[in-house]
This record gives C-alpha cells, structure tokens and sequence, in this order.
C-alpha cells in the first residue's frame, strides 16, 4: 500500500516531486518507459499513419515505436482528419517539445485566487531562473536582464526585426523558451532534480483506476505482465490524452470531451537578406499578431532551415525529391525562414469519445474547418503584408494547413474551474467527483490565451506539489 500513486515521469510529475515534502511518505511512481503492448489487427495500418502524422523531429524507429504503444495502450482509434501523438518512453513528449513556455500576466489568470495567482507566478518564476530559461517571461518584458539578446544568440536579422518593429497589429519578441542560455540544451524531465527517496519506480502503463472503499487500485500492464498497485491518494500526470482516459473510465464518463489546443498552419518566407542555417531547435523569434484586438492573439513562431526540417519537406512531397529541386533547395536555404502560426484555443476542433470497449474516438467538427482556416489566413496575411512593406521578404510564400490536434498543445479536459462540472478539479487540483484524486498535467489547465501551454503546466505541479498533504 503507497500514500501517493504518480502516475507519469514526465516534466509535470518530476516538478510535483521537485517541491513535494516526501518524509514520511510511501511513493509510487509508475513510469511507462519500455513498456509494450501486444499487436492486434486494428492496428496494422498504425506505423504509416503515425510515420504519415509525425513532427519531424521523430524519425528514429524507437521513436516511432514508441508512438504505436502510445496510440496501443491508449486505444485510440486513428482519424483521418486528425493527427495526434503521444510518446511513452523517458518522459514522454516532454523530451521532444519545442521549449516554448509563454506564461499568463497576473490579470490573465482567473481560474485562481489572488494568493494562489501570486503562488503559480513565483512557481514560473523559481523554474525559469534556477534553469536558466532564455526570452521574456511574460512576453511584454525582460524578466531577467542577463538574459539579453546576445545570451539568446539571435541571428542578426531577428535582432533587426524585434528592435525596428513599427506596428501595433504585430508585436516582436525573444521567445521564452525551457533551454539553458549558458549552455543551450532544452530543460527534459532527467534534468529536474528531488530527492527520489522513498519512491518505487514502476515500469508498467496504468491500464484503468478502480475505487475499492477509500483505497485507489491501480491495474498495470507491461507486455503480457500484469500488477495491481493501491495506493490511498492517487496524482495524475499521464499527458492530456491517457489522463482524460483515466478520468473517463473511472467516473464513467461516457460523453464527448473537448480537447482545448490551437489549430495551426506551416509557412514559408522568402527573406531579402540572408540568415544562418542552424540545428533543429526551439524558435528563438515569435510574434504575436492582434488582428481584431488586444485580448485576441495569434502566436507565431519562426526558425531558419535545417536538416530535419529539409528531410521532413522531401518526405511530405516526395514528387520533389530529385536532384534539381535538392539543388534548388540548396541555393535558396539561407534565404528561406519557416513559421508556425497557432490561433487561440477558442478555434479548437478536436474532442473524444470513450466507447463501451474503453476506446478513444477521435473526432474533428468538419463545419469549424472554414472559419479556422480564415482566421489562419487573416493572420497570416496580416505578417506577410507587414514584412513585404518592412522591405524583409519577397512577396511570394508558401502555407499549408496540417491536420487537426499537430500542435500538440492539449488542455483543459478536466480544468481547474468554480462549477460543479463532472470532469472538473478545485483550486488544489483534486477532482470533484472523487476525493483524493488529482490531475496536475495539461488537464487541469483551463481554457486561456497561450498559445505554449507548458510553462502554465509545470508552475501549476510546481505549486500543487508544495502545497500537497
């Protein structure tokens, strides 16, 4: 018997274990690194349409594999109009995001009270300097001035732009991004340090949660190999999709939940001057574009080629994949700057269903499509427009609209919220329906206008995990 079932070691859980006061305390932590599942037929086309759907930073076969078991374990039904994933070794996705944490101002937050608002900001503010976070904090100022553009390594156009901006419908700025400015990697879940005292690591996929009396049991499977784990409080950082799941069998939730994420769309620019190619990593320049006002936003992020991004255009249009259109690329690269343009959440278009067989159907509203794809282009327009007239790029682009949920930014299934909803938390994120059941990951984060919900995120299983008893 356990005090505490974790249940996931990715940044959410390791945060809630960085502040949590452990002494005394019996800990499980259930890890679905190298787990496996066996293969069933509903799943033979899985490896096309995940390699088909994929971000291209994935690309080795463990990665891929580990996608399959995500999708295996999980039962999720693939969609056509839908792209999702999930990665269920060392962490799980946290070790492939993109490192952008844009954090709410104080007014911004209203799902907290005004000391627990204070208690979620210093959360933030305690990770971004002892990790050394590069960019504005809040997106509107420095919030450590070492943190400067030069500790940023900004080409020198990105520079030029953020510094010569001229109009209030775009706003310019460093990225705040999770990635160590004196050393540049980007902050993974091995990386945070607590004491693992007292913890039991389990390496098994928690497969449904049953309530016996007032003890939780946990049913684990790894392969063919199965255990139950009790535990008397169970904590909940699975990811937004396995956790819904979770949540949805056990309180048998059997209507359709909405997936709070913001739909996207590829760009690319053609830039006047020319930029330095570098390796893949997380966008050092953003944008945010106002398009009808000040509280609506749409976030774009920017970034030079690469190999991987190169490697991910061939294999999307393989009718260019011949040694004229390589040869081409080449001479245009260091002219070429791409973009991801993201919407507010209130466009979202994704939710789920839990079937009777404990299945996931995905589902995509096919009459919202028209009206995200007209605010993606109203955006986008608005940039280009900005930067032809600001003399930065040739007035010809590219754009392509992916299919729902490849932002990977899913939230607010089960939000910290006032009314007596079903799926919902209070302000110590425990849910309402079941005592002693909590959801720190990005479940618990309610509808909002960052567009990179990761820093709201970990400061929120930073804070819960300081205040758990």
């Amino acid at each position: 018997m356990y005090d505490i079932a974790i249940i996931g070691s990715g940044l959410s859980s390791n945060f809630f274990l960085s502040t949590l006061k452990k002494k005394g305390k019996k800990i499980a932590l259930i890890s679905t690194e190298n787990t496996k599942f066996e293969s069933k037929s509903a799943y033979k086309n899985l490896n096309k349409y995940i390699n088909e759907s994929l971000p291209p930073r994935f690309k080795k076969k463990e990665h891929i594999s580990s996608v399959i078991n995500f999708y295996k374990g999980n039962k999720i039904i693939p969609n056509n109009d839908s792209s999702i994933f999930g990665y269920l070794n060392n962490g799980g996705v946290s070790n492939y995001w993109g490192g952008s944490c844009e954090f709410l101002s104080e007014k911004s937050i209203n799902f907290l009270n005004k000391k627990e608002k204070k208690q979620l900001i210093n959360s933030f503010k305690s990770i971004y300097s002892k990790y050394k976070f590069t960019g504005e904090m809040f997106g509107e100022e420095t919030a450590n001035k070492s943190n400067s553009l030069n500790h940023l390594k900004l080409d020198p156009l990105f520079k030029e732009i953020i510094k010569n901006q001229s109009n209030k419908k775009i706003r310019f700025f460093q990225n705040c991004i999770a990635s160590n400015f004196k050393n540049n990697k980007i902050l993974k879940p091995k990386d945070i340090n607590f004491n693992s005292g007292g913890i039991k690591k389990f390496n098994y996929f928690v497969n449904s949660i049953e309530k016996i009396d007032n003890i939780y049991n946990l049913n684990c499977i790894n392969n063919k190999k199965k255990i139950s784990i009790k535990a008397k409080k169970i904590v909940i950082a699975a990811g937004t999709i396995s956790t819904t799941r979770l949540i949805c069998q056990v309180l048998n939730h059997t209507t359709s939940v909405t997936l709070d994420h913001n739909p996207m769309m590829f760009g690319l620019f053609f830039l006047k001057k020319k930029i330095k190619n570098e390796n893949f990593s997380s966008s050092k320049l953003a944008a945010k574009i106002f398009s009808k006002n000040k509280n609506n936003y749409c976030t774009v992020n920017f970034r030079s080629s690469n190999s991987v991004i190169r490697k991910k255009i061939f294999s999307i249009f393989p009718q260019i994949k011949n040694s004229l259109s390589k040869s081409l690329y080449k001479i245009l690269e260091n002219r070429m700057i791409f973009l991801n343009l993201y919407l507010d959440s209130k466009y979202g278009n994704l939710s789920f269903t839990l079937n009777n067989k404990n299945e996931i159907n995905l589902k995509v509203n096919k009459k919202k499509m028209h009206i995200i794809k007209k605010e993606l282009n109203n955006n986008f327009r608005l940039l280009k427009n900005y930067m032809v007239k600001n003399n930065l790029i040739y007035p010809f682009s590219f754009k392509l609209f992916p299919k729902m949920g490849s932002d990977n930014h899913y939230t607010g299934t089960i939000p910290i919220n006032s009314k007596n909803k079903k799926l919902s938390l209070n302000s110590n994120c425990e849910l309402k329906g079941l005592k002693n059941i909590f959801v720190i990951d990005g479940s618990a984060i309610p509808k909002n206008k960052s567009k990179f919900p990761t820093a709201l995120i970990i400061s929120n299983a930073y804070r819960i995990g300081s205040n758990f008893k």
